[in-house]
């Protein structure tokens, strides 16, 4: 805080001195401010610089002996802090004719209220009572006087009670001839605010998924910091807080503090502010914000899983945390990529070297481990692969048969697929044999290829593979009414997705509204019946009908 200073004028003694016969009594001796005003702050209330006396001059007459007091000698001064200190007071001046006859003890007061003459302080702040017993004397009085700034205030001296034959005796002079002196009453007074401390929400630092340290500022402005924190929470209302370390103590300027936090949720924001409290009041930091880190990536698919050497081809890769993606590499070989969503990510492939790598994804929480799904192929250019023998060339159209394909051109295969569905899994067991398995699939005779980054095996009668006829495992409900209108869903295999394509025979009605939504559930509507019995629902797909089981039942009734 920067210095007062305080404009004075002098008390003009010529037309306010008093002369008094020694036996008259008089009821007090003031001395207040004259015409004082606080225009600044000061650094603190024991900075000397910033001290300054206001003093009341008495005019004597010759005469010996004379004794001088002050009458309605005081003035007001605005406050323009919220503080002020009287830090002393003297009486005289060391070194001039006169002095003082015996110890006196007077009353200093601070007062809101204009004095009146009987002595009285209205709206009194402050007393002291200090000794004066020779001229020069100063004796420390009144510290730390809330005031208003802006307000008006008195200063008052006032003597207890005459003595010495009903006399004042605060100084006498003797001289031949009229002189006016330097002697007279002198308060020191010094003004300065008293402040909460100043705050200011620093940054965050060190965040992680679940932890951070909070950084803030705090000036005591000259008063002990009784209690210090930072808050924080997911909200503006914050609901939990940390000391602040260090201390911020009780000194002037700025002192650096922090607080570490933990058990954060990861990914999320959070608000935060310092708040510090002194004997004047507390002061609030503004709101503040930051975002923990994401956890690190998880890849779990890389599709397809093999390129060629030369690259520039796009994969898909699949995982989590990839909203905030900051790299793509290829076994440390950054490549390009778009980020599709937070478990989606197109990248191009860089040119490599022949062989398997991980493929991994970084952001602000981390880079993703590595493991098996992330494997990536690269391989040569060369000759696309071709199937020369199925060991299998047929199975139930559920699927689950293990079939043996060999052949050539096996490497960095990337798909098996039994027509235009996918096999259930695949091994590649060498560049020239594979093994899968089916999957299920519609009653008749599909294509088996194999695709590398090199291409797609042709057509060939040796890679021929058929689906049995379909089955029926369950009709439900399980029956319905003669005049028909039942609908039914019918679970099993074999059936051709899509409308009209797969039949369905209750008995010898053929039921209406097939719809098949995939090889193993169609719905329909079942068809009249001539009378209440129980008949098999068959499937047909082509000239392949189901065999009649007990599960494929519905009754009529």
């Amino acid at each position: 805080m920067r210095g007062v200073a305080i404009s004075l004028k002098r008390y003009s003694a010529s037309s306010h001195s008093r002369r008094r016969s020694h036996t008259r009594r008089a009821r007090g001796l003031r001395l207040a401010l004259a015409a004082t005003t606080i225009a600044a702050v000061m650094a603190s209330p024991a900075s000397a610089a910033n001290r300054y006396g206001i003093t009341s001059y008495n005019r004597m007459a010759p005469g010996a002996p004379h004794h001088g007091f002050f009458y309605n000698a005081w003035q007001p001064f605005t406050a323009q802090s919220n503080t002020i200190t009287l830090l002393g007071a003297t009486v005289g001046t060391p070194g001039l004719p006169g002095g003082a006859t015996a110890p006196e003890t007077l009353t200093l007061r601070l007062c809101s209220g204009q004095p009146p003459v009987d002595g009285s302080c209205p709206g009194q702040l402050a007393e002291a009572h200090p000794q004066i017993i020779n001229y020069g004397d100063t004796s420390a009085d009144i510290g730390n006087v809330g005031v208003t700034p802006g307000g008006t205030y008195w200063i008052e001296w006032l003597q207890p009670a005459p003595y010495n034959g009903g006399t004042w005796v605060t100084y006498w002079w003797e001289g031949g001839s009229t002189v006016e002196t330097s002697d007279g009453m002198q308060a020191i007074v010094q003004g300065y605010n008293r402040l909460a401390p100043t705050v200011a929400t620093g940054t965050a630092r060190s965040i992680s998924q679940t932890a951070a340290t909070l950084n803030a500022n705090v000036n005591p402005n000259g008063e002990e910091v009784t209690a210090c924190k930072l808050e924080y929470g997911i909200s503006p209302s914050y609901g939990s807080s940390a000391p602040c370390l260090p201390g911020p103590g009780g000194g002037e300027g700025a002192v650096g503090v922090a607080a570490s936090i933990a058990g954060l949720a990861a990914e999320t924001s959070y608000h935060y502010r310092v708040v510090a409290t002194n004997a004047v009041g507390t002061s609030y930091g503004g709101d503040a914000m930051f975002k923990t880190l994401p956890e690190p990536p998880t890849v779990t698919g890389v599709d397809p899983d093999a390129g060629l050497v030369t690259g520039h081809e796009d994969i898909t890769i699949t995982g989590t945390e990839f909203s905030e993606a900051s790299a793509v590499e290829f076994d440390g070989t950054e490549a390009s990529f778009k980020i599709n969503s937070p478990t989606s990510i197109t990248a191009t492939t860089p040119e490599s070297l022949e062989g398997t790598v991980d493929v991994t994804v970084t952001n602000p929480g981390g880079t993703s481990a590595t493991e098996a799904s992330d494997h990536f192929t690269f391989v040569r250019v060369r000759p696309a692969p071709t199937i020369t023998k199925l060991s299998a060339k047929k199975g139930p159209a559920a699927g689950g048969t293990s079939v043996t394909i060999n052949g050539t051109e096996f490497a960095g295969v990337t798909a098996v697929k039994f027509g235009s569905t996918n096999a259930a899994s695949f091994v590649v067991n060498s560049t020239s044999s594979i093994t899968a398995v089916s999957p299920a699939g519609t009653t008749g005779t599909v294509e088996v290829t194999v695709r590398t980054p090199n291409g797609l095996s042709g057509i060939t009668k040796k890679a021929r593979y058929t689906y049995e006829q379909p089955t029926v495992t369950s009709v439900s409900p399980g029956g319905g009414g003669i005049g028909g209108g039942t609908p039914v869903t019918v679970t099993g295999s074999g059936f051709a997705p899509g409308t009209g394509t797969t039949a369905f025979l209750f008995g010898k009605g053929v039921a209406t509204s097939v719809d098949c939504t995939s090889t193993t559930q169609c719905t329909m509507v079942s068809p009249a019946a001539l009378k209440a019995e129980m008949v098999d629902v068959v499937a047909k797909v082509g000239p392949k009908k189901s065999k009649k089981m007990s599960s494929d039942q519905f009754a009529y009734s």
